[in-house]
This record gives structure tokens, C-alpha cells and sequence, in this order.
């Protein structure tokens, strides 16, 4: 009980802080597997199995819509509600999650054999790798029918802010996950056995999360029905956040499917291969700004506009900060990076990988706003920004994709999430009780100067890169540049000092 209490105490920005660096660890241990584990599998499976692969990941990722999503609405309608000690109204919360998901399951099931029966027209394979394709796809629709309920603790932790609890859980099943996948391969099983995999994270994630819930605050694990009324104004939310997620999933995984239907299975591998680095780079940072989404809808829940200002501010201020580092470190060594992990002919060239820098840092500062919506449960507003943003996105595909051949993908989602920031800032002005032009000077001035700066050392020629230990010993001398530039000439003093300042209230000094 006393450890219990002692974690209870822990303020907002170190509860973020907790689960940031919970995330962190869950990253670094993704890169290491990327790095060592998934040539291996690559190797084993063939670049035409692995590219057909990611096209069931992303495809079946999509079938959640089904459901409506409710387990994405739970976190954040708990979080705005942490101070209310009613804890009936969070179970009746959790009752309509569980209800939804479960009316919800015919559309799931029907959706998932429509998916299987048009799976030729997603899935360019060749004959002889059909049948494992198929059984793989089979696997992947039973996973993405059963997995939301697996998944509902999960969401109850996040939306009580006690993420942080889970410290190791998610890098432990993930690594042996991986090690169980690197086994099935290389004693020569096929691609399904592979998929099955995926099944023990997921079994083992929602026993530990129940026991969690268990200890620390058993009471809202007591299902409660809900009210009818309780039920409807849930749905109601939930239809708008269907709608945000399914824009979201587009953003998220679309392109490698779109990829796979212009370009083919082999390009799918290429274009995946060649944006991991990216993706891996920027992905702790989007984790930190999600690990602060309860404490910020708390804040929203007290109304306290001027804090949330405030801390938008810092993040914006640290998105953009981050982002110049991860910039430069991609520039420079995205090429190096895939050529010693994979080989050479698995890079799809400078060009697409400049185009993912930009991409990756607009959509950093999209994720920022977002989170803000998300606090204030601005669900409506959200979800109509983001329609119009994925318009425009798919828009941009299928008209200039003849033009611009695969680099249409990344420009799509430059201009459509540059969109969606300034939509973004028109409906937050009311509940944030701030001015659009503001938010846009405090943005433009730092961001210009990143892109200057980082336009002016894509010039500076590094010495060629011959194995691990010098790409390793590069790129830190050239972050630690980075680092030092960043913080002196894009952030100014005063946004300095805030940051400082919030670092050490955040670890108690």
C-alpha cells in the first residue's frame, strides 16, 4: 500500500515523464530488433513474402474501424473526468466500451470476410506464395476481431494516467515476440506461423494490465451497466471519433498499401525500408506528447486554459527542437543506415528521404495539436479538420501520382497535415481562449530557422561510412552538433529557461 501511494503522489509531468520513458525503452527495443533480428527474418522470408507481409499488417490494421473504435474514446473521456471521484461514472464508462465492441462484432466479422474475398485486389502476390498469404490473412482478421477487448485494460491504465505502471511490460513481450518470430523463420516455417506470433503480446499485455487494475484500483474493474442515456451520448462521441480514427489510420496506413497497389510488393519493401529510420527517430517524441494527452485532459476537465497554453507553448517549442536534430541525423545517414543493415538496393534514394524528414516533422506538430483537441474532447472539430485533410491527401495520390511517381506519397501528407495544423489552430482558438495569428508566430519563427539551418548543412559532405561503429560514432558527433545549434539559435532564451524550468519541477528540484 505504501509503494501504491507513493506512485498516487507523482504530479502530472512526472507521471508524463514515467511513461514517456516506459515508451522510450519500448522503441529502443523495436530499433534493436530492426536492427538485428529483422534482416534476419527478411533474409528468410524473401523481399517478395516481407513486402506482402506489411500489406496484411497495414490492410487488417483497418478492420478496427468496424468496432468503432470505442477503446480509443475510453482513455480520453476517463482522463478529462480523473478529478471526478464518481467511480460509477467511469465503469458505466467502461460498460459502454464493452457493449459497443460487442454489437459492433457482426459489422467486424462481415467486414473481415469481405476483406478475405477481395484480398487479390490489395495483395499483388505471385501463385506460389498464395496459399500462405492467405492463411496469413485469415490470422491477421481473427487478431483484428478479438484484440480490441484484449486491449480494453490497456486503455483503462492510459486514461487514469498510470501508464507509467506498465514500465517494461510492452519492450519484454515485444522482444520475445520477436525472438519467437526469428525461430519460426529460420527452422524454416512460412509466413503464417510468423503471424501467429503476434497473438502472445497480446494474451500476455491484458493479463498483466488486469492485474495492475487488480492491485491498484480494483473497484473500476467491476463492470457496471451503463444507462441508456450514459450509453447514447457515448455512441454519440464515438461515431465522431470513429471518424477521427479512420482519417488517422489513413495518415498512418495508407501509404504502404497505396505503395503496394501503384508500385507493387517489392516497393512496398523498399519504400518501408527505407522510411524505418525516420519512423523509429521521431516516434519517441510523438510518445512523449501522448504520454502528457491525461494530464492534459485533466487540465481541460479543471478549465485551466492558461496552463494549457502554456504547455502547448514548451511543445510546440520542443517538437521543433527535436525535430532539427532527427532531421539532420536522417539526412545524413538514412543511406549509410539501410545500406549496412540491408544492402544498398533496398534504399529508395535522397529524394524520398528528404521528403520524409519534412513529412515527419509537419506531422510532429500536427500531433501536438491534436492531443489538444483530444484533451478538450473537441471530437467534431477534430474529426471534420481531419476529413478534410485526408481528402486533400488521397486527392494529391491519385491525381499527381503519374507525375511524381512515389514521392506523391510523402508530399501528400506535407500539404494535407499543413492543412490540418491551421484547421487545427482555428477551432482550438475558443477553447484555448488564444489567437490564431499568436499560435502562428510562435510556430513560424523557430521552424523557419530550423529549415534554414538545415538547408544550409545538406551541403557539408561526411566521411564515407564503412560499418557500424562509424555510422554509430557520426551520427552522435553529428546530433550533439545538432543539439547544441538547436537549443542556441532556434530556441530563444526565455523558451530555454521555461524548459529548464519544467525539467527540474518535474524531477523534484
Amino acid at each position: 500500500m505504501t509503494v501504491v501511494l507513493k506512485i498516487n503522489m507523482l504530479n502530472r509531468s512526472a507521471r508524463a515523464i514515467l511513461s514517456f520513458l516506459n515508451e522510450l525503452l519500448l522503441q529502443l527495443t523495436k530499433a534493436f530488433i530492426a536492427l538485428v533480428i529483422a534482416p534476419l527474418i527478411i533474409a528468410n522470408l524473401g523481399t517478395n513474402v516481407f513486402g506482402a507481409w506489411k500489406i496484411i499488417d497495414r490492410t487488417t490494421g483497418f478492420l478496427s474501424l468496424g468496432s468503432f473504435r470505442p477503446i480509443e474514446l475510453l482513455p480520453l473521456s476517463l482522463a478529462k473526468d480523473i478529478s471526478n471521484e464518481d467511480i460509477t461514472y467511469k465503469q458505466q464508462q467502461i460498460g459502454c466500451t464493452i457493449a459497443i465492441l460487442v454489437l459492433t462484432l457482426p459489422i467486424v466479422l462481415t467486414l473481415a470476410c469481405l476483406l478475405f474475398h477481395f484480398k487479390n485486389t490489395f495483395i499483388p502476390i505471385s501463385t506460389e506464395i498464395s496459399d500462405q498469404v492467405d492463411l496469413t490473412l485469415l490470422i491477421m482478421l481473427v487478431y483484428a476481431v478479438i484484440s480490441p477487448f484484449f486491449y480494453v485494460p490497456r486503455h483503462i491504465i492510459k486514461g487514469m494516467n498510470m501508464y507509467y505502471m506498465r514500465f517494461g511490460v510492452s519492450s519484454t513481450t515485444t522482444a520475445i515476440t520477436a525472438l519467437l518470430q526469428y525461430a519460426v523463420v529460420s527452422h524454416g516455417y512460412t509466413l503464417p506461423w510468423f503471424s501467429a506470433t503476434l497473438y502472445f503480446p497480446m494474451f500476455a499485455g491484458a493479463a498483466i494490465d488486469c492485474a495492475i487494475l487488480a492491485k491498484n484500483i480494483p473497484t473500476i474493474i467491476q463492470l457496471v451497466w451503463p444507462s441508456a442515456i450514459t450509453t447514447l451520448l457515448f455512441f454519440k462521441k464515438n461515431l465522431w471519433m470513429l471518424l477521427v480514427d479512420s482519417c488517422r489510420c489513413v495518415f498512418g496506413m495508407a501509404d504502404l498499401i497505396l505503395i503496394g497497389l501503384y508500385f507493387g510488393v517489392d516497393a512496398t519493401a523498399i519504400y518501408s525500408l527505407t522510411k524505418t529510420l525516420v519512423a523509429f527517430l521521431f516516434m519517441p517524441v510523438h510518445t512523449l506528447f501522448s504520454a502528457a494527452l491525461p494530464g492534459l485532459g485533466d487540465l481541460a476537465g479543471r478549465k485551466a486554459q492558461k496552463t494549457l497554453l502554456q504547455l502547448r507553448t514548451e511543445q510546440i517549442n520542443v517538437a521543433i527542437f527535436f525535430s532539427f536534430i532527427i532531421g539532420v541525423i536522417v539526412m545524413f545517414f538514412n543511406a549509410p543506415f539501410v545500406q549496412l543493415w540491408i544492402d544498398e538496393k533496398h534504399f529508395g534514394g535522397e529524394i524520398l528521404s528528404r521528403w520524409f524528414i519534412i513529412a515527419s516533422i509537419i506531422e510532429t506538430l500536427a500531433k501536438v495539436e491534436a492531443n489538444y483537441l483530444d484533451a478538450f474532447l473537441n471530437l467534431k472539430k477534430q474529426a471534420l479538420c481531419l476529413a478534410w485533410a485526408t481528402m486533400t491527401y488521397l486527392g494529391i495520390i491519385v491525381f499527381f501520382e503519374p507525375v511524381l511517381a512515389w514521392n506523391v506519397v510523402p508530399i501528400a501528407q506535407i500539404i494535407s497535415q499543413i492543412l490540418l495544423i491551421i484547421l487545427s489552430w482555428t477551432r482550438l482558438s475558443d477553447s484555448l481562449k488564444s489567437e490564431t495569428s499568436h499560435l502562428a508566430r510562435t510556430v513560424l519563427r523557430p521552424l523557419s530557422i530550423a529549415i534554414i539551418l538545415g538547408y544550409s548543412v545538406s551541403w557539408v559532405q561526411l566521411p564515407a561510412i564503412k560499418n557500424w561503429i562509424e555510422l554509430f560514432i557520426q551520427a552522435f558527433g553529428i546530433a550533439t552538433i545538432a543539439g547544441i545549434v538547436s537549443w542556441f539559435m532556434i530556441l530563444q532564451k526565455n523558451d530555454r529557461k521555461t524548459l529548464i524550468t519544467r525539467l527540474l519541477k518535474t524531477i523534484g528540484k
